[in-house]
């Protein structure tokens, strides 16, 4: 599991931060990357039953703190 991946994925669906600023924060990186890696983690969930059950423990988690 890509945790800098799964921190951009969950930075752009919880912010209204734009693709630049999050690869910024999340180690200088551009906003191509952080675009892959939402689309590399939204295929995973869709794709991967165990990865999508741990995505989902996080996300109640998130959304618990909110």
């Amino acid at each position: 599991m890509q945790t800098r991946q799964i921190a951009m994925f969950f930075a752009k669906k919880y912010t209204n931060a734009s693709l630049a600023t999050i690869g910024a924060t999340i180690g200088n990186k551009d906003h191509t990357t952080v675009l892959y890696a939402t689309k590399t983690v939204s295929n995973l969930i869709r794709t991967n039953k165990s990865y999508k059950t741990v995505l989902n423990k996080i996300d109640k988690k998130i959304q618990f703190a909110n």
